[in-house]
């Protein structure tokens, strides 16, 4: 392919990145801190120079209910069993981290923030997330993304940029992302939606107004950071949403290409709707040290509630 010396070059570079924040931990030092500092220990003298001006990264806000944190080890198996067949682990190598108890109320875990859990009545590590569609997942890493956003150390003029980015392979999930994104008012927090075939000079004028939160296609923000239209090195809380539909329509080359734009001790959410090797390596690559959690099995299909209507059109008529 044409891109294939520069894809090459992006790896090279991704790898010793990547190899930069081992030992002293760049992204997500262990499952216990609250903060992620960019030590000088941690990387090379150009990446440190490069990173040096950002503040430490907040990431964990959970805190255990006293319901959750009573519940015994067979109401918790009891609970998983009988909601999707869910399962936990942890995909830390050497010694495991205790898994937390589920959450089996709303209250539980939103009751420290009362405008959230207003809004909808009208843990501080990486995470995959692998279930059906239909399941939930958009609105449980949107929650956290919110509180991720506004608890930070830095007010969001000090920020100077977006906090939030989440990719989507398709810009019919995008839209979908952002509709559910607009419906939960949080503290003033505002998003813009990105993608492919849009209007590209509209887009650029919103993004550069000031946003907290994009919602985009790889291509489309690939394209908008490669001419200096966006600045990613504010970004502190990745969502990769259906990574697996992403590495299909073959976009990790601009993925690659973005992250390398963004600073590296970020938190990161994926989702999936399947779990084949190619999502492994992807969770290995992108990842610090995370959790996963997946309901019945990781061979998964849509879920059988989704009702889904295909309509067949040309491009002119969408």
């Amino acid at each position: 392919m044409a891109w294939a010396p520069e894809r090459r070059r992006a790896e090279r570079n991704w790898r010793a990145r990547r190899a930069s924040q081992d030992g002293m931990g760049g992204r997500g030092r262990g499952c216990s801190s609250t903060s992620s500092h960019l030590e000088p220990r941690a990387f090379g003298s150009q990446e440190q120079e490069k990173w040096a001006d950002l503040s430490p990264i907040k990431k964990n806000f959970y805190m255990e209910s006293k319901a959750t944190r009573s519940l015994s080890q067979v109401q918790v198996d009891t609970w998983r069993k009988e909601n999707f067949n869910i399962m936990c682990d942890d995909l830390k190598d050497g010694e495991k981290r205790p898994i937390p108890n589920p959450i089996c109320k709303f209250e539980d875990v939103f009751q420290h923030y009362p405008e959230l859990m207003k809004s909808t009545e009208k843990a501080g590590i990486d995470l995959t997330g692998i279930a059906q569609t239909g399941t939930g997942k958009t609105l449980s890493y949107l929650m956290h993304g919110f509180i991720h956003l506004h608890s930070q150390p830095i007010s969001r003029e000090q920020r100077n940029g977006p906090g939030m980015l989440v990719l989507t392979p398709t810009r019919e999930l995008a839209l979908q992302v952002e509709a559910e994104c607009s419906k939960y008012s949080y503290k003033g927090l505002t998003s813009v939606c990105r993608y492919g075939g849009g209007n590209r000079k509209g887009q650029i004028q919103d993004v550069t107004k000031g946003v907290d939160i994009i919602i985009a296609t790889p291509g489309r923000l690939n394209d908008l950071q490669m001419n200096n239209f966006v600045n990613l090195r504010s970004i502190t809380y990745l969502v990769l949403d259906e990574a697996d539909k992403m590495l299909d329509l073959e976009f990790e080359h601009q993925i690659m290409k973005i992250l390398l734009a963004v600073r590296p001790d970020w938190q990161t959410v994926m989702t999936s709707a399947t779990w084949p090797d190619t999502i492994c390596r992807l969770t290995q690559s992108y990842l610090k040290e995370p959790m996963i959690v997946y309901t019945g099995t990781r061979d998964l299909v849509n879920v059988n509630t989704v009702k889904q209507n295909i309509i067949v059109t040309t491009e002119e008529e969408k």
